[in-house]
């Protein structure tokens, strides 16, 4: 895996971790309500599954948010990874 995917998955887990936490859900309640076994969604936001364009869709409608909006969340986080990285800072 480059670094540009794994530290797109890393800021993908860490933006479904922090949105999970603010809405006060357990993994299994996002599991459940995105129609995905808790394995699965504990191993996105582990990071060692690439979050796919169907469930970004679900992500989304659970929190009240657009798919872009979501997007540009995972991108932002990506970019500030990206930038620890070359810092040398593990992200």
């Amino acid at each position: 895996m480059g670094n540009s995917i794994a530290s797109g998955a890393a800021a993908t887990g860490y933006v479904l971790a922090h949105l999970r936490k603010k809405h006060g859900k357990t993994m299994q309640q996002v599991a459940n309500a995105i129609g995905m076994t808790l394995s699965v969604y504990h191993r996105m936001e582990m990071a060692s599954r690439i979050i796919q364009a169907d469930e970004i869709e679900a992500v989304a409608k659970l929190y009240g948010m657009s798919a872009t909006e979501l997007i540009a969340l995972f991108e932002r986080r990506t970019e500030e990874n990206l930038e620890q990285l070359k810092a040398g800072v593990r992200p």
